[in-house]
């Protein structure tokens, strides 16, 4: 009698757990999106207070003779002290894919003075860029 009292429950529990299986599955790796700005804009910012701080003047690409893109940029410093800050180039090709990247390079702005900054890609594959400038920690 009492495997028949326990058969149901039985039945019950399993088809519980069951149910707690499928919804607790593996789930599918989420792959990373390109923020807007960076897809939309030369220049973005990380921080807002280097946007209000470190204006970027002008940003223009240049083609070399060898095929390869150079950019430049000038940033203003308005703050009363050099601001120490990071810029990361991102050479992309005509789809709009980075296949070139330099990685944080320290960058010190003198105080209320214009800063040229200049990098130049490996490839001439690269069509676009993104500047992306950060505050040094």
């Amino acid at each position: 009698m009492t495997q028949l009292s326990l058969f149901p429950w039985g039945i019950a529990m399993s088809v519980g757990m069951a149910l707690g299986v499928v919804g607790c599955g593996p789930t599918l790796p989420r792959t990373p999106t390109t923020p807007p700005l960076e897809s939309s804009q030369n220049v973005v910012y990380l921080d807002t207070t280097a946007a209000l701080q470190i204006p970027c003047e002008t940003v223009k690409a240049e083609r070399l003779a060898t095929g390869r893109t150079r950019v430049l940029a000038r940033f203003f410093n308005k703050r009363d002290s050099a601001a120490e800050c990071q810029i990361n180039v991102k050479f992309k090709d005509g789809a709009g894919k980075v296949i070139d990247e330099t990685g944080w390079i320290s960058v010190v702005f003198p105080r209320r003075e214009s800063t040229q900054f200049e990098r130049t890609s490996l490839t001439p594959d690269a069509k676009d860029f993104t500047l992306l400038l950060r505050v040094a920690e």
